[in-house]
């Protein structure tokens, strides 16, 4: 885990590339978020506690802001997870109640963290208007046995 010292430096570069093009409310939730997440910086963001946390502070922060502040916390926390994170939140967007959300939550979660971005990225077009988080489950799930190259077809 970084020490402080890190941790601030990091926070205050990630603040510095937002301030220019960000609202000040934005960076403000960004900030509450990032002091949130202790853990190290190299460390995968989709795993269940750190997921976990990251959605709960979803929940906090109006819709808007959402894909603007992941995109720029998901960089820090691992290369790539930025996608994930926004396709993440794009679906959560119709998901309205709280058992929704756990539901959904526990379908990323039974998907193994490799292939985890792959299909939630590929589920993200078929779940972005489905509110009932039983139902996401259930596609989360589906193409979480289909074969790759054989997704597109679904």
């Amino acid at each position: 885990m970084p020490d402080e010292k890190e941790r601030v430096g990091i926070k205050h570069s990630v603040v510095k590339s937002l301030t220019s093009t960000t609202p000040d409310a934005e960076v403000s939730s960004m900030k509450s978020i990032f002091s949130g997440i202790q853990r190290k910086v190299s460390s995968p963001l989709l795993s269940t506690q750190e997921t976990g946390k990251a959605l709960d502070a979803l929940n906090t922060i109006p819709t808007e802001d959402k894909e603007v502040i992941m995109v720029a916390v998901a960089p820090i926390l691992q290369e790539g997870a930025a996608e994930a994170v926004v396709n993440i939140a794009t679906i959560l967007k119709g998901v309205t109640n709280k058992q929704g959300k756990a539901e959904f939550l526990e379908a990323v979660l039974e998907i193994t963290e490799e292939d985890r971005a792959q299909i939630i990225a590929d589920a993200k077009p078929i779940l972005q208007n489905i509110t009932d988080g039983y139902q996401i489950k259930a596609i989360l799930k589906t193409l979480s046995e289909i074969p790759a190259e054989d997704r597109d077809k679904f």
